[in-house]
């Protein structure tokens, strides 16, 4: 049987989004770093070169590897996701079947995820920022790999083309513009002011909490976790949110905790005339799943925005965008075999090292019978000669021929 060719780019992508997978299923990847160090671990024991990083978004949750069997380590990446679904969402029918995605096919998928081409508010800007964060973070928590760090440059670059060329001006386009839209066509009519909390004051819930303050009839009432000196007076803490709640028209749940910020002991006795309007933006989902059925609150997810109209991208702008992406994936391409090249190279050096300076002198004292150390040091001198020259040869005949591989692959595109 015939083997398998390898990749020539060491990248697997696993994952899903909100075209495959409801929140109910995305949010049960997301991981704690205890269970993201215990899956590194097990990567390693497969490959102990291996790097890895959970990119964990509103809209989809991937995992990346690197490997030099990335196809094998994707497998065992799928049957992770697979798993924590049986085991999590017990009696679900139609459990999602996790994408997968390997080598060039990899950093194509990447790179459109990273331009906002594959998000649920097409061309959003967040998606860079939050792709460099879970690089980071892999990075501190000595994850990562130099094939990951090389690709973080590569994202970062385009995501600042996507800009420049005007992609995503739009400071609307987002998860935070969609629920703010959905939000002002549900909420029903009113004489006066909607008041609408928003629970997080990240980025995206910032954005939101400014979107809805550009509506004559809404107040923000903005609430975070913690809060810095300068801001008290600005934000309110989330411990006041069971008093104000009563006078609350909707909330907007918008946090990164990995744990409900709205629980049923925070409304018990809250007295409603109207039922209180949630939208929650959160993976995992930030309120208590018991207060879903209260009739008290009318809840909402990310699943729910998948009915809003999208908004159509520029087309000129898009093709640019395209082509800014073959141009970063011929380069991150070109860096990975270089790489292998770098380390056939240097596997060539260190064992010519080993023979001139370790072999080649015992070889001498063995076979040949020199009258003084001024012969031995000439035979010897002659010989490790005529080895660098032909290293030094086979080294050159490497570049040229990765060379004239590059340069026929530029005029085939």
């Amino acid at each position: 049987m015939k083997a398998p060719l390898k990749e020539d780019i060491p990248l697997a992508i696993v994952g899903c989004d909100f075209r495959q997978a409801a929140t109910l299923f995305r949010e049960q990847l997301v991981l704690t770093p205890t269970h993201r160090a215990e899956l590194f671990r097990a990567l390693q024991r497969v490959d102990p070169e291996a790097g890895f990083m959970a990119l964990e978004t509103c809209n989809r949750v991937e995992w990346l590897v690197t490997s030099d069997d990335p196809a094998w380590l994707a497998e065992l990446l799928k049957a992770r996701m697979l798993q924590i679904w049986t085991e999590n969402v017990p009696g679900s029918a139609l459990v999602p079947q996790p994408s997968c995605f390997v080598g060039s096919a990899a950093v194509a998928h990447a790179l459109q995820v990273v331009a906002g081409l594959e998000s649920l508010a097409l061309g959003e800007a967040q998606i860079a920022g939050q792709f460099q964060d879970a690089l980071n973070r892999a990075q501190e928590e000595k994850t990562a790999s130099p094939i990951l760090n090389r690709f973080g440059s590569a994202a970062g670059r385009l995501a600042k083309t996507a800009y420049r060329i005007g992609f995503r001006s739009n400071h609307r386009q987002g998860i935070h513009g969609l629920a703010v839209a959905f939000l002002l066509r549900q909420l029903p009519p009113s004489a006066g002011r909607h008041r609408i909390g928003v629970v997080g004051m990240g980025s995206i819930g910032r954005k939101a909490a400014h979107l809805l303050t550009e509506q004559p009839q809404m107040e923000v009432v903005p609430f975070n976790r913690t809060i810095r000196p300068e801001l008290h007076g600005s934000w309110r803490p989330l411990a006041e949110l069971p008093v104000a709640a009563a006078d609350l028209d909707a909330l907007l749940l918008a946090t990164g905790s990995l744990q409900p910020v709205l629980t049923a002991e925070m409304l018990n006795g809250m007295p409603r005339r109207t039922p209180l309007w949630v939208m929650d933006i959160g993976v995992p989902r930030q309120m208590d799943s018991t207060l879903r059925s209260d009739p008290r609150i009318v809840y909402r997810s990310i699943d729910d925005l998948l009915a809003l109209p999208q908004e159509e991208a520029d087309p000129d702008a898009t093709a640019r965008l395209q082509e800014e992406i073959r141009k970063e994936k011929e380069r991150f391409t070109r860096f990975c075999l270089e790489r292998d090249m770098s380390h056939l190279l240097d596997r060539i050096h260190q064992g010519r090292q080993q023979y001139i300076h370790e072999r080649l002198p015992l070889m001498v004292d063995e076979q040949l019978l020199c009258s003084n150390e001024q012969c031995r040091r000439h035979v010897v001198g002659a010989i490790k000669k005529c080895f660098n020259d032909y290293a030094n040869e086979v080294h050159q005949a490497l570049q040229n021929a990765l060379e004239e591989y590059w340069s026929q692959n530029d005029r085939s595109q």
